[in-house]
């Protein structure tokens, strides 16, 4: 079994809301910087840190799974996040949200205090049901290696039957609930009144960083509601269909005795063979609809990662205008930061072009979709214009249902066709600013401490 350096003591410290880690690590995971939270909370002096491997703080009730899951994803170039329970030196523990972001040949950290306790609770739950069979395995003989893939086996099938498809997805919704709760919480960018410090421009500039990422997240929500807006009208396209698939038939059965119905019942025929070809629109419409959802939750999950790197950003200048940390260890912090976010807010820009593109597709199909759907509002009108001229009790039976069958085709393409226009609407973000003060950061990191 795994020797742990401090055994846990069962006693528990809280990070504060505003307190956000940072530290940065080599390939290895050693660590080679860290900031005064890191050092306060883990209670470890600085020296201890610096140089020693990241898992000095490791909590054995943690599973082994979760990081060879990191690794894995660390290694794939992926940002990371989970709920940890951290083990500090006198045996106490305390518990973060972690961000792990690759940067070449390094990886930057940036942890704080989970505010959203469900999301939190299920994590724990999580780990305590998956901790014990690897400890199990180990005890069984097999090595450390192993036994973490049996753990991380069992994350993948406790996380799918709570409706998580995959770890990714977990944390695609769990930090940007954490942003958000943080900000419901009160807790923000720092602000300052000292506008004659000469940290002041780069706080300002990481406070206008911070400003576009809000509204990026905003516009994303947006879109995010329509894709759910967009599901939701597909189920209820396909109701219209076989709602006039039904009509359609009854609608036969009534006219088949009448005398000069055979134009419109070979018209409804064919709108009836036509029902496959919207199936299969209705197939491609559901296809993308997917690939946008997709899109959208990873493309949100960047953003919320850069709105926290920015905010920790400013922590660090907020402290240094307050006389904490030293410039030796804020401005590679800083940079490295800037780094991080400079790489987000790119991809970020790509993806909401990539995003933008294909609400575009997606409001080609719903178009088509919408016309289609006035095939039958066309053709059912002719009926009901023929039926109301002829003294037929079988036919008037039959005209209550027509009338709801046009009205809700109708209606059907309306919504489409208000939905095409909405994704039509959607731009991809415009990043000029954000790099332009990312580079005044970088200028101004560089002009202080030179």
């Amino acid at each position: 079994m795994t020797a742990f350096r401090t055994p846990p003591t069962g006693a528990h410290h809280d990070v504060g809301p505003e307190e956000i880690f940072f530290s940065t690590t080599d390939a290895k995971g050693v660590i080679f910087q860290s900031n005064d939270v890191f050092v306060r909370l883990s209670r470890y002096p600085r020296e201890r840190l610096i140089g020693a491997p990241h898992n000095i703080i490791r909590h054995p009730a943690m599973p082994a799974g979760a990081f060879l899951l990191m690794w894995d994803t660390l290694t794939a170039g992926r940002p990371f996040c989970a709920y940890v329970d951290n083990l500090a030196a006198d045996g106490s523990c305390y518990t973060v949200f972690a961000t792990i972001t690759p940067l070449g040949e390094r990886y930057l950290s940036v942890r704080f205090r989970p505010l959203c306790t469900d999301l939190l609770d299920a994590a724990r739950s999580l780990y305590a049901a998956v901790r014990p069979g690897e400890l199990a395995q180990r005890d069984l003989g097999l090595s450390a290696h192993a036994a973490a893939e049996y753990g991380l086996g069992q994350l993948a099938s406790l996380l799918a039957q709570a409706g998580f498809p995959s770890y990714d997805e977990f944390i695609w919704a769990a930090l940007p609930a954490e942003v958000t709760a943080r900000a419901a919480a009160g807790v923000g960018y720092p602000t300052r009144t000292d506008s004659a410090s000469e940290w002041w421009p780069l706080l300002a500039a990481g406070a206008r960083v911070r400003r576009a990422l809000t509204g990026w997240v905003g516009q994303l929500d947006t879109l995010q509601e329509l894709a759910d807006a967009l599901v939701a009208g597909g189920h209820q396209v396909r109701e219209g269909i076989t709602a006039s698939e039904e009509a359609a038939a009854d609608l036969t059965a009534a006219a088949s005795a009448t005398a000069g119905f055979s134009p419109v019942m070979a018209s409804l025929t064919l709108w009836v063979s036509m029902t496959a070809e919207m199936d299969d629109v209705l197939r491609t419409l559901a296809d993308r609809l997917a690939e946008l959802r997709t899109g959208v939750v990873k493309t949100r999950f960047g953003i919320a990662l850069g709105s926290l790197e920015s905010e920790t950003v400013g922590r660090f200048v907020s402290e240094l205008m307050d006389g904490g940390p030293g410039a030796k260890d804020a401005q590679p912090a800083i940079q490295d930061l800037v780094v991080a976010l400079r790489e987000g807010v790119t991809h970020a820009s790509a993806a909401t072009a990539a995003n933008a593109a294909l609400a575009a597709s997606v409001a080609d199909e719903m178009e088509a979709l919408a016309e289609l759907l006035g095939v039958p509002t066309t053709l059912l009108g002719g009926f009901e214009s023929m039926a109301g001229e002829r003294d037929d009790p079988a036919l008037a039976a039959v005209l209550p249902r027509v009338r709801e069958v046009m009205a809700r085709g109708q209606a059907d393409a309306e919504a489409l066709s208000a939905l095409a226009r909405r994704c039509r609407a959607f731009a991809a973000f415009d990043a000029t600013d954000v790099h332009a003060d990312l580079d005044r950061i970088d200028a101004l990191t560089g002009g202080i401490w030179d």
